[in-house]
């Protein structure tokens, strides 16, 4: 469930396809939508770089994905939708800063809205995954990250929606093991699966792990500290 979160949902990946679309009843008041992209969580959750912009109630097609022919379904009733090459907007790896990958590669993307009424910007919604496009090659592919918990103070939160880190995978997971990489007393991992429940707590050096579990999403945080920690689950293949 969304919540009117702007998570866009995956309805196809292949070679040099991905499409994707939003509900326009979570885009009420806006007039468009941009889509930035980064290589890795961290990079996706502190400095996106854009790669595209999609007018509200439109179908966006990348430049390579225009020149394709490939016949494309054309109806998007009562939905934003975008298709694209990652290709088409990936940047050169240089050792500094963000970038955006290539087809072969992961990809995390957030998407931020324009109102219409003010021209200013929403908040980015949640990290969404993107996996190559022969990751569901098999009946139960493993998702493997690495990624940085923001600093959510000394206090235990009630909950992690607002400043924590919120990821989401491209199917439920069906086995989850995460470890808090920090080696430092204190540093704490905050860690929940569903928007409003309260965290539960992975200390440094530690790890959890749930088996038949389905899980679509996760939120990190660190108690007054930013820890490293690492995540590998099983993903269901709908294919």
């Amino acid at each position: 469930m969304s919540r009117g979160r702007l998570i866009p949902s995956l309805n196809y990946r292949s070679r040099g396809y991905i499409d994707m679309s939003l509900p326009n009843q979570n885009l009420r008041g806006m007039d468009l939508i941009e889509v930035h992209a980064a290589s890795n969580i961290d990079d996706a959750f502190g400095s996106p770089i854009k790669a595209f912009e999609v007018r509200y109630d439109f179908t966006f097609k990348s430049p390579s994905i225009m020149q394709s022919r490939v016949r494309i379904d054309e109806s998007h009733r009562d939905q934003t939708r975008f298709i694209f090459n990652l290709n088409d907007y990936s940047t050169a790896a240089n050792g500094v800063g963000s970038r955006i990958p290539s087809d072969e590669e992961i990809c995390y993307i957030r998407i931020r809205g324009r109102m219409r009424s003010t021209a200013e910007f929403t908040d980015f919604g949640p990290v969404v995954t993107i996996v190559p496009y022969d990751f569901f090659g098999v009946t139960s592919p493993v998702f493997t990250t690495v990624g940085t918990a923001p600093d959510l103070g000394a206090n235990v939160p009630d909950s992690l929606d607002a400043g924590g880190l919120n990821l989401h995978l491209p199917n439920f997971s069906q086995s989850i093991d995460i470890e808090n990489l920090s080696a430092v007393a204190g540093e704490n991992l905050y860690f929940s699966c569903s928007p409003g429940m309260s965290p539960t707590i992975i200390k440094p050096g530690n790890r959890m792990s749930l088996t038949s579990s389905a899980v679509g999403e996760f939120f990190f945080g660190g108690q007054n500290s930013t820890p490293q920690f690492t995540m590998r689950c099983s993903v269901v293949n709908k294919g």
